[in-house]
């Protein structure tokens, strides 16, 4: 299976991948390390909590000053104060 494959179940996959945390056990086989980055920018990390966007940032490699502005964006400190 190949990246294009997963194109129109992008949407509702990656944020699912991203919560059950099993990142590492498909990340190899089905080459989704540039969808999941994708995916992140497109939505600035909203769907994945401070901890864990750490955590992707240093495996998947993101811009450390992109994920710093996701993480002072002032509508994110609403959802992590829940």
């Amino acid at each position: 299976m190949e990246v294009d494959d997963l194109a129109p179940a992008r949407g509702a996959f990656v944020p699912d991948l991203l919560g059950r945390g099993i990142l590492r056990l498909l990340e190899a086989p089905l080459k989704i390390s540039a969808a999941l980055r994708d995916h992140l920018a497109r939505t600035r990390g909203r769907s994945v909590d401070r901890r864990r966007l750490r955590y992707l940032e240093a495996i998947l490699d993101l811009d450390r000053a992109a994920v710093d502005g996701w993480l002072a964006d002032p509508s994110r400190r609403i959802w992590e104060g829940r």
